[in-house]
């Protein structure tokens, strides 16, 4: 009995440093996006190294708080989700569990909105780079998109026609 509270002791720990490692990566998360939307690219730069860092850190502690499920006979996804929302374990695992996934499911859209900008921002370079290359005599490929709505220069239509 000694053990199994000493593990939701540790469970209990591990979850509240993987909350913080979270937060930590929503707020550089925020932090990119406003360094990409202001392309300023020695803090684009940093963030991505802090964000490494810290996604490199959440992965171990992830990992150790699986293991110590694993520990109490939680292993794969349903037992483990049982585990955090049973009413036989300690209330605020399952409130620590609940924030910290809302908590990555709000890095998720900001990576998301991120990934955005820097799509718009690579489409607008490919567009400067196709004018400029159009200036100097070069070639260049009409604009189109295939199906899946990419830029295609195969089986795609051309924009001012579609």
């Amino acid at each position: 009995m000694e053990h199994r509270q000493n593990e939701i002791a540790r469970i209990k720990t591990t979850l509240a440093e993987m909350t913080a490692q979270a937060e930590k990566l929503a707020l550089i998360t925020v932090e990119e996006g406003a360094a990409l939307r202001n392309a300023e690219i020695d803090l684009i730069n940093n963030t991505v190294r802090n964000k490494q860092s810290v996604v490199e850190s959440l992965t171990v502690t992830d990992n150790l708080f699986r293991q110590l499920l694993s520990q109490l006979g939680c292993n794969d996804s349903a037992e483990i989700d049982a585990f955090l929302n049973s009413e036989n374990i300690d209330p605020s695992i399952t409130q620590s569990w609940r924030q910290y996934i809302e908590i990555m499911k709000r890095c998720d859209n900001l990576n998301r909105q991120n990934s955005a900008l820097v799509n718009i921002g690579l489409r607008h370079t490919r567009q400067a780079i196709d004018f400029l290359r159009s200036c100097v005599g070069e070639y260049v490929e009409p604009a189109v998109y295939a199906p899946t709505q990419r830029r295609s220069s195969q089986s795609g239509y051309i924009i001012a026609k579609a």
